[in-house]
């Protein structure tokens, strides 16, 4: 029986998901005891439906510049004073997080504990390569690689992200590719036909920067001029959000287009169901959840062709990728899409790959062997 101790600091709203997931994962496999380290104000909302041991430290995301690196160093302590107070309890850890963990790890390795980091983003590596003048961003890249040196196991999500992720300088022999994505099959699944679906497309994400949200929407008046039966739902919230509403505004498109800032995650099936297309355009990502759920719905998907997304879809078979997000290229490959002849059996392909990859007991194999590499 191994005892493993997953730490992830500081969570979004957005890691929620991932990291129940994992943590889903884990208490599957029956010969191990799973326990939690994490830095949020929000720990029952994640894990109310989870019985695993959490050791919680409260984190203020707010505040000045100076203020939050502090309190970053603070958070970095206190969970590395937790792995000395529970290491003779703990046999293996993974971290799951894209941030530094130097100090956490550096007490791991001390006490000789195996260190996997599971890494669901590469956002500061695609930020030096879109703004190389940014010089936080290398400094904040550097200690990420401190951080993943001392780690004996790395997961990334596929192989073309040690590339775009920055990675090439480790040890490939510590890469492995490993996800804790699922799909909860009961929620998610094909209810109405592809058929009978009308024209509608939709974007369901954060409203940022990174996630190509500005290119889409700017290709949205050719879109609607080339087809007049297509309507556009913009579904989430984010920095960008009051900007993307004016741009709408400014479209004059009435009912073709629609901004819903919130949708709760149990209605997202019936959403989904009712789409032709959705557009993921990200600038980065690793797999996107909102992808394989689209997929699980067979409601095929047009990405743009980045992280581990080509890994799963592939162009013309169970889904669609583009070359770039630059909003022509986008226009064209939504044209392209809705004038697919096979977009029947490209919405069954979709969910029949995902069933096959993103199920609980099959994800469960797949980490097994992981551990036991650990």
């Amino acid at each position: 029986m191994n005892n493993i101790k997953v730490i992830s600091y500081p969570i979004s709203s957005s890691f929620k998901i991932p990291l129940s997931n994992l943590l889903t994962i884990l208490s599957n496999i029956g010969e191990h005891n799973v326990s939690v380290c994490i830095a949020t104000n929000e720990t029952e909302k994640i894990f109310f439906n989870l019985k695993i041991p959490i050791f919680n430290v409260p984190y203020a995301i707010k505040g000045s510049f100076l203020l939050r690196v502090i309190n970053y160093i603070k958070i970095e302590i206190l969970i590395a004073r937790h792995i000395y107070r529970e290491k003779d309890r703990t046999e293996k850890i993974i971290f799951f997080m894209e941030g530094n963990a130097i100090l956490p790890s550096i007490v791991a390795r001390f006490f000789r504990i195996p260190i996997m980091r599971l890494l669901p983003s590469g956002i500061i590596a695609c930020n030096i390569k879109r703004n190389p003048h940014q010089n936080l961003d290398y400094v904040i890249y550097i200690l990420q690689i401190v951080g993943y040196l001392a780690a004996n196991v790395i997961g990334i999500y596929g192989e073309d992200l040690i590339d775009e992720w920055r990675l090439h300088h480790l040890n490939g022999n510590k890469i492995r590719i490993i996800s804790e994505h699922l799909v909860d099959f009961d929620l998610f699944n094909i209810m109405k036909p592809y058929a009978e679906r009308k024209r509608t497309i939709a974007y369901i994400g954060r409203l940022s920067p990174e996630k190509g949200i500005t290119s889409f929407v700017e290709s949205i008046p050719k879109i609607l001029d080339e087809n007049s039966s297509i309507k556009v739902f913009i579904i989430g919230s984010g920095c960008l959000q009051k900007e993307i509403q004016k741009d709408l505004e400014r479209m004059g498109a009435g009912s073709r287009i629609e901004l819903i800032p919130w949708v709760d995650h149990q209605e997202l099936p019936k959403i989904l169901n009712e789409l032709k297309l959705l557009i993921i355009p990200s600038c980065t990502e690793g797999i996107p959840n909102i992808m394989l759920e689209a997929m699980a719905c067979g409601t095929p998907v047009l990405s743009n062709s980045v992280g581990a997304i080509p890994d799963i879809i592939t162009d013309g078979v169970n889904g669609f990728l583009m070359e770039n997000n630059d909003p022509e290229i986008i226009t064209n490959s939504v044209l392209r899409c809705l004038q697919n002849e096979d977009m029947e059996k490209i919405s069954i392909s979709a969910a029949t790959t995902v069933r096959n990859s993103y199920e609980l007991d099959i994800a469960s194999v797949k980490w097994i062997k992981i551990l036991e590499s650990l």
